[in-house]
């Protein structure tokens, strides 16, 4: 399955994130610095006392928090009693939006089209630009994963309409932990409550809740962008590049597709880069059959042809 991240090419550091994409070497953005200044937000609902007082061990841990405030002589009762006052329960019911808890973490932001018109147009620099073409192997993740063969099929198809996520740690040394996701969009803000987040017991599905209640979710109207994202607990700006064979071998880059206004110097400094790896070289060309983008093989522009001509060559009849 083959997924796109566009890319601008108007300063020169931008030819260095193409190198990098080259090399299999990623840059994780911190979600704080994303440009939707709702990244990672949600409403929190905490824990109900009817939940803290039937689970004992969520109780211990929110009681050595309650410790830590207010000094050792605290105890088990004080908490039991605060818990079943009117006012705590006054308090459960005000409304909290978390915005911060994941700031730390990182994206690398993809979509499943390579042909988005606007998406060429505001992140590829006018169509200027170009677009990094990704593969994933769900064949390593199968390998990896324990997934027989029977349940591939099924498991690609949860993870491409959005049921299902990827969860991998692969580096247990690093501490990083991955996960794949497709983006789901909702005029509301995602929820995560307390009570069901502690009752999953599962790390694989308690991850899979809480990112696709926080940075899985975004407002409705950026639902053009088809977006998937793999998400890390870690970001570059403290971590540096993440190489991805080392870290998430089941995504590797595979090819480049040229805009369809780049400059033709831009061209040919991606063309050479592209030739000395085994990178796949493709161009965009505006459809003349109506409002698309044609992504052909090679790195060569679209002649004009006998449909589409200059307005010069158009005979004066007035």
């Amino acid at each position: 399955m083959k997924f796109y991240k566009y890319q601008s090419l108007s300063e020169a550091e931008h030819f260095e994130f193409v190198k990098n994409y080259i090399s299999q070497r990623v840059w994780i953005t911190p979600l704080k610095n994303f440009n939707d200044p709702f990244e990672g937000r949600f409403r929190f609902v905490s824990f109900t006392p009817e939940f803290l007082l039937s689970n004992s061990e969520v109780f211990d841990v929110i009681l050595q928090e309650h410790i830590k405030i207010e000094g050792p002589s605290f105890t088990a009762n004080d908490l039991k009693e605060r818990l079943l006052s009117g006012e705590f329960r006054k308090e459960l019911k005000k409304p909290r939006v978390v915005r911060d808890m994941l700031s730390n973490h990182g994206a690398l932001c993809l979509t499943a089209s390579n042909n988005n018109i606007p998406m060429w147009a505001y992140y590829a620099d006018n169509h200027k630009g170009c677009c990094i073409e990704f593969e994933l192997d769900f064949s390593y993740i199968k390998d990896n994963a324990g997934i027989l063969d029977e349940q591939i099929d099924e498991f690609k198809n949860g993870v491409l309409n959005g049921t299902d996520i990827i969860s991998f740690n692969l580096n247990s040394e690093l501490d990083r932990e991955f996960a794949f996701v497709k983006v789901g969009y909702s005029d509301d803000l995602p929820v995560i409550e307390a009570d069901k987040a502690a009752s999953i017991k599962n790390s694989y599905d308690q991850s899979e809740y809480i990112i696709r209640n926080s940075v899985g979710v975004k407002f409705k109207q950026w639902e053009h962008e088809r977006e998937y994202r793999l998400v890390t607990n870690s970001n570059s700006e403290s971590g540096g590049l993440l190489q991805l064979n080392g870290y998430a071998p089941f995504l590797r880059v595979t090819g480049i597709i040229l805009g369809s206004k780049i400059d033709p110097i831009n061209k040919e400094i991606i063309s050479k880069l592209c030739n000395k790896s085994e990178i796949k070289l493709y161009t965009a060309n505006c459809s003349n059959e109506g409002f698309d983008i044609v992504v052909s093989d090679g790195g060569y522009q679209q002649p004009i042809t006998t449909e589409e001509c200059l307005i010069s060559d158009i005979p004066q009849v007035i």
